[in-house]
Formats: C-alpha cells, structure tokens, sequence
C-alpha cells in the first residue's frame, strides 16, 4: 500500500514543478518509508522519492536537513540495508549538500565519520562494493573540496 502509494507521488513529482504548498505532507510519508529498513523495495521507493523533492525543491530545503541527514547516516551504519539502497543514499546526501550549502557545514563532520568507515569495508571483489566504495570515494574527494573551498 505504501509502496503504491510512493510510487505514486514519484510520478507526480515528475510532472510537477511546483509542489513546495505540499512537500512536508509528501516528506512525511517518506520519512517514515525511509525509517523501514528491512523493507527494501520500501526503502529504494523512498529513497527515489526524496531525490525527486531534492531535484525538484526550489527553496528552503535546508528546514528538512535536520531530519533527513540522520535518517541516511543510519541507513549507511545499517547491516541489512542493500548496497544498492547505499548508493542512492550516498547519491543523496551529496544531493542534499550541493542544494543547501553552507546548512550543511554542521553535518559535514558526521556524514564524514560515515562514510570514512564505510569506505573502510573489508576487501571485496563484487560489482556492488566497487560501486558503492567509488561513490563514497567520490563523494569523500566533493565534500573535502567543498569544505577547503568553503574555509579559503
């Protein structure tokens, strides 16, 4: 029912262009989707949700920083979560930082101390951890640039 139910609002997110009046009804229901964890179609239906609202959102992000970042720190920390749903949710947060900026400063130390120990996994010759071991690379090479860009 939920995953309809996100599906559904991903779809009309991509038609919309402006849905700022109803994007905090439409967080709800994806907070709570991104809290189901052992729900993996759940998770990645929510995860490409949020990802339309960050794509889409013209202002004012920054007020959902606050809850969302939290929620996609524990969804990397999580052992039963896919690499897949990882890697959108690296995707995510690198989404996140380049929308809201200087707001995301505070979470800057955090989402490092994740992905540092993410990035440490143990040695893995599989196409997901390659995958997910060069976004977290990735996104740890953006933010370090971004940070010594946001101090010179």
């Amino acid at each position: 029912m939920i995953v309809n139910l996100i599906n559904f609002i991903y779809k009309f997110l991509d038609i919309q262009e402006n849905f700022t009046p109803i994007l905090p009804k439409i967080l709800e229901y994806v907070v709570f989707a991104l809290k189901s964890l052992k729900e993996s179609s759940l998770l990645k239906a929510a995860l490409l949700v949020l990802n339309s609202i960050i794509h889409e959102s013209k202002k004012n992000f920054s007020q959902y920083a606050p809850e969302l970042i939290p929620l996609l720190m524990e969804i990397l920390t999580n052992n039963e979560v896919t690499r897949n749903n990882k890697l959108i949710t690296i995707t995510n947060i690198g989404e996140i930082s380049m929308k809201i900026g200087d707001v995301f400063i505070p979470f800057l130390h955090p989402v490092m101390e994740v992905l540092f120990s993410a990035a440490g996994l143990a040695a893995n010759k599989s196409d997901d951890v390659i995958k997910l071991k060069n976004k977290i690379k990735f996104l740890l090479i953006f933010l370090g640039r971004w940070w010594h860009w946001r101090i010179s």
